[in-house]
C-alpha cells in the first residue's frame, strides 16, 4: 500500500495514520505466534527440522552481531 493510499484512507476513517498502524503489542504478539504456528505446520516435515535448526543458530548468535 503507497503512503498516499494509506493518507486516502485515514482521511475517510477520519483518523490518524498511527491509529491504523498502531498495535497493541500483547495482542499482536499472539497474533504473530498463531501465524508462525500456521506457517510451520504448512512446512514438511523435513523443512521444520531446518527450519528449527536455522532458528537455533540465529539465537544462540543473535547478541554477537548487535
Amino acid at each position: 500500500m503507497s503512503l498516499d493510499s494509506l493518507y486516502e484512507i485515514t482521511n475517510f476513517l477520519n483518523c490518524s495514520i498511527a491509529d491504523i498502524i498502531e498495535t497493541d503489542t500483547e495482542n499482536d504478539s499472539a497474533y504473530s505466534q498463531l501465524e508462525f504456528n500456521s506457517m510451520y505446520e504448512l512446512l514438511s516435515p523435513r523443512d521444520q527440522r531446518l527450519f528449527y535448526y536455522m532458528l537455533e543458530v540465529y539465537c544462540k548468535n543473535r547478541d554477537l552481531n548487535d
